[in-house]
Formats: structure tokens, sequence, C-alpha cells
């Protein structure tokens, strides 16, 4: 694990590692790192900081933040070729956007929210055509698709399709044992449900959200799901509950 996915992983853990005494004092915390590495011109370097920095304020829903860290990365270099991180990255920057404009921020992001699903969905074909050589398989790329179709349809106002589509996205990522994904999924849903009034379903989605993140380990994020939502974790109604879970920062 490098640094950074240290960092994160310790951010959405909620636990303190000093990440930085291999450098034995000279590098103190990672504003250091990012200064040192624009400095000496290291280009990779400043862009990890920056998506690092993106997908911490995208996994915590602050998203108006998470946009300004992801231009500044993207400022050095373009997410392209279907690369596990630049799926990761496509994915992310899509929902972001869809909630954007949901929130108001302008139809911009509608149209950004789009032409990444429309990417996403070119990665899918590739995955389902070739079956060998890729670093990332069909079973990775479903769940996010229709995901970032949920969300689509969420903006759309279809609410029927919206349900259908954040369910499968749910059973995809439950089939396959993406734990993060399926709590992401879980969390998203409800968001959407809470958004047209729907509340005591909502409240159900943010309690699995909430069991599938501590059982991928982010528990900070389980935390923020339960103060958000001021959640009873005493029960709730969804039948499709079970875990299956790989961990995947």
């Amino acid at each position: 694990m490098t640094i950074l996915s240290q960092i994160l992983a310790h951010l959405l853990m909620g636990v303190s590692c000093d990440s930085f005494s291999i450098f034995n004092g000279m590098i103190c915390d990672e504003n250091f790192l990012l200064l040192d590495a624009l400095s000496k011109k290291n280009l990779a370097l400043a862009m990890g900081i920056y998506w690092r920095r993106f997908f911490f304020d995208f996994w915590m829903g602050n998203y108006s933040e998470a946009r300004g860290w992801a231009v500044k990365a993207l400022s050095y270099s373009k997410c392209s070729g279907p690369s596990m991180i630049n799926i990761k990255c496509t994915v992310a920057r899509g929902l972001t956007a869809f909630r954007l404009y949901r929130e108001g921020k302008g139809t911009e992001f509608f149209n950004e929210g789009k032409e990444m699903l429309n990417g996403l969905e070119k990665w899918l074909k590739v995955s389902m055509d070739w079956k060998k050589g890729l670093k990332f398989s069909e079973h990775f790329v479903k769940n996010k698709v229709l995901l970032l179709q949920a969300e689509l349809y969420a903006s759309n106002c279809e609410v029927r399709k919206a349900k259908e589509t954040y369910e499968a996205s749910i059973r995809s990522a439950t089939n396959y044992g993406r734990i993060n994904d399926q709590a992401h999924a879980y969390e998203m849903m409800g968001d959407y449900l809470t958004s047209i009034l729907e509340i005591p379903e909502a409240t159900d989605c943010y309690r699995m959200a909430h069991k599938c993140y501590i059982q991928w380990g982010a528990t900070a994020k389980a935390k923020k799901i339960q103060e958000d939502h001021h959640l009873d974790l005493a029960g709730g109604r969804l039948k499709n509950n079970n875990v299956k879970h790989g961990r995947g920062w």
C-alpha cells in the first residue's frame, strides 16, 4: 500500500498513524509532501495527492470540495484508458457531478455525469469482450455502471427506474463481494429516497450502508452515516442484507 493509499485508509478507518515517519522528520505531513512535489516538479506525486484528497471528500460526502480536488488533479493528467484507478476516478467524478447537479449547481454537472457514464459503459463492453489481458473484470465495473445509471435516472426524476437500478447495483456488488461498492450503493439509494421523502425506506438503506462500511473497516465513514442520519441501529426492514466482502480501498 502506497503512503497516499495508507493515509486514505487511515482517515476512513478513523485511526491515527504517522505515515510520514519514513521521512525521518524531513517531511512531516501531506502539505509538506505536496510542496516538495511541486517544488521538484514531481507532477505524478502532486496529482496523486490531489486524487487522495478528492477520494476522501468524495467518500465523506463533501462533493463540492471533492470536485475542486478533481479539477486540480486533472490539470496534470486526464483519466483515459480502462485501468482500475481510472475506472474508480471516473465513477467518483460521475457520482459527484450528478449530486452537484441535483443540488442546483448547474446543468454542466448533469452533462459531466452523463459523460462519465458513457465512458464507463464503453469500458464495461471492453471488459465483456476481452476476457484476457485486462487488469480488471466485468464484475469490477458492472455495479459501478448500474450506480451511475441510477443517479442518471434520479437526476431525470424517473423514480421507478432509479429505484430498480439502485437495487440492481446493490445486488451486483453483493454477488461479487464488493463490500465498499455495496455500502456506497445503499448510501446513495438512501440519499435519493430521502430526497423524495420516503424516509423509512431511506433509513433502512442507511442502516445497511452503516453495516457494510463497518465490515469494510471504514469506521469513520460508518460513524458519519450514523450521526448524519440519527440512526437507531437496532433494526431495519430490508430483506436483502447478505454481506459478502473483499477489501478494496
